[in-house]
């Protein structure tokens, strides 16, 4: 969880968004390519940040309101790669003007993907363990 952070972190730098307009080209990154872009990236870093307080520092994020702390990270782990996709789509048309989704879109996608993968896993880690710890005191 807390790689997949830090390879957004670093995809963020890479082109998100190619344009090209006959002989002329450019690109911009995550930070360069507005609200969406550059929000799924702090989410993402937010939520890798939360998981590395908790192993390096024991800090445990406490539960705001009825949600849980592992529940609200799973939303921000799933979250972000929404709006990713949201970006992707709401991209500009203008005719005659090629607008493409440069490799570090693609590279966030992937790296926020397993971000999910693993936080749903951490986030069921405090269940399974209660469970292991009520299983041994029963016998």
């Amino acid at each position: 969880m807390m790689g997949a952070g830090a390879l957004i972190f670093i995809a963020s730098f890479l082109p998100w968004v190619i344009v090209s307009f006959g002989f002329v080209s450019g690109s911009g990154n995550a930070w360069q390519s507005g609200l969406l872009a550059w929000a799924s990236v702090l989410i993402c870093m937010a939520v890798a940040a939360a998981a590395a307080a908790d192993a390096f520092l024991g800090i445990k994020l406490r539960p705001l309101g009825r949600f849980a702390a592992g529940h609200l990270l799973i939303a921000g782990a799933l979250l972000a790669p929404v709006l990713m996709i949201a970006r992707a789509i709401w991209l500009p048309s203008i005719p005659g003007v090629s607008i493409g989704l440069g490799t570090g879109f693609f590279v966030a996608i992937a790296a926020s993907l397993a971000q999910v993968i693993s936080t749903i896993r951490y986030g069921k880690l405090p269940e399974a363990r209660l469970q292991a710890g009520t299983s041994t005191q029963q016998r």
